[in-house]
């Protein structure tokens, strides 16, 4: 009898909808599912990519990485990076186990794809008001649809870069970065999704699931983030970087800050993590990048209050208001060794729901976990996903590897939280 590799206890359907995928018959060694401690190889899997005309008439690119189940998997990425910084980890053999049952989709955030134009929310609302027109007078919403194109991965595009004459493009907060994703669920008819997200990207997620939490299984943040950058930080940056990257000028210091950013303040110690992360960011262009940098800078604090309990008998129901409590299940993940980054960590899950919220430190490693212990990370997102009830159907030889990782058994050597 065949059995649904993806399966969630207590609930029916649990997949986005789409292509059907066959089903995953095949033996695999447990040398082959698993080998701990191998390094993290960027072997780019096959994407097809995607270019998705957004409510706000900003395009944005999603890259679908496809495995044999039928749930959704959304990635969202951090500041100074694209989505390329999740290939190496989701390539590597221990996250495989997990991603053959999910259809990947990383999205990227606007002008973050290689050779992207630059992008303002001002030039997409004349285009709006342009293509209305356009209806108008041609009598037929289908003359302005969107043109949504899949194609190979790493399109070569003649676009132009960051100018001295556009330092005043408007780029979108975080808000609405977070309402983007919905558009990007109805394009590819996705009802719900777990959420894998880092940095900025977990913020963006978090604020996503805060107002849309039918849509979202689950959410494993790493590095997140539910309060406003600090003045220092703000002044720093604001002041001293983003004008020279707006005209096009990637500075040492700006390097350095990202740093902090990604390892934790003084952690930057691995040259060869250090030299991918550089040249991708020098890759960017630097418009958008500084528009995403500002737009985390410049961001709200997340309305998030603890829960303190049901209501007492009696007692009037609140009034409708702005949601204050992420529904859905989340981990919240970082490095043991970036206090700060722990410290970010512990403010948000002391706002968090303790009944929905778990937290992770990945022992002798930085902010970089996904870098510097994938493997470890790989083992700790299946327990999470277990944890909160999806099954994912492994074979006997796999069984025994994730066993022998810990899935199973005590995992002594991390420290890990479950609120109560």
């Amino acid at each position: 009898m065949e059995v649904p590799l993806v399966e969630f206890q207590g609930a029916t359907n649990l997949h986005h909808r789409g292509p059907n995928a066959p089903l995953f018959s095949g033996s695999t060694s447990c040398g082959d599912e698993f080998s701990g401690g191998m390094p993290l190889h960027r072997t780019t899997p096959q994407l097809e990519e995607h270019e998705i005309l957004t409510s706000t008439g900003v395009p944005q690119r999603v890259y679908v990485q496809r495995g044999h189940g039928k749930l959704a998997l959304l990635t969202y990425h951090d500041i100074g990076t694209n989505h390329t910084s999740f290939l190496g980890f989701f390539n590597h053999p221990d996250m495989r186990v997990i991603t053959k049952h999910f259809v990947v989709y990383h999205v990227c955030a606007p002008g973050h794809h290689e050779n992207a134009p630059n992008v303002s929310l001002d030039d997409a609302a004349a285009s709006n008001h342009s293509q209305s027109l356009l209806v108008d007078k041609e009598g037929g919403p289908e003359k302005a649809a969107s043109t949504v194109s899949t194609r190979a991965s790493h399109p070569t595009l003649p676009m132009g870069r960051a100018a001295s004459s556009e330092v005043g493009l408007q780029y979108p907060n975080l808000d609405q970065l977070a309402e983007m994703v919905t558009s990007i669920l109805v394009h590819f008819g996705i009802d719900y999704f777990v959420g894998f997200g880092m940095g900025a990207g977990s913020n963006v997620l978090s604020r996503y699931a805060l107002h849309h939490p039918d849509n979202v299984l689950a959410l494993f943040l790493l590095n997140p983030t539910a309060t406003t950058h600090t003045y220092y930080q703000k002044y720093r940056c604001l002041w001293w970087d983003i004008p020279y990257l707006k005209q096009g000028v990637l500075t040492d210091y700006l390097l350095e800050q990202l740093d902090a950013h990604w390892f934790g303040y003084g952690l930057a110690e691995n040259d060869d993590i250090l030299h991918f992360y550089h040249q991708l960011a020098r890759s960017l262009n630097p418009l958008n990048l500084a528009g995403y940098i500002r737009a985390f800078i410049d961001r709200t604090e997340i309305n998030l209050i603890r829960p303190i309990g049901p209501a007492m008998p009696g007692e009037p129901e609140a009034p409708a208001s702005e949601p204050t409590v992420i529904k859905t299940d989340v981990c919240l993940v970082t490095g043991h060794r970036a206090v700060d980054l722990c410290r970010i960590l512990e403010e948000m899950n002391g706002q968090m729901d303790p009944k929905k919220t778990q937290f992770l430190t990945i022992p002798d490693c930085t902010g970089m976990v996904m870098e510097e212990d994938p493997d470890k990370l790989a083992v700790d997102f299946l327990h999470f996903l277990r944890s909160i009830g999806l099954w994912m159907a492994v074979d006997s030889s796999a069984s025994a590897c994730l066993a022998y990782l810990g899935v199973f058994g005590r995992r002594s050597s991390q420290t890990t939280g479950v609120n109560r």
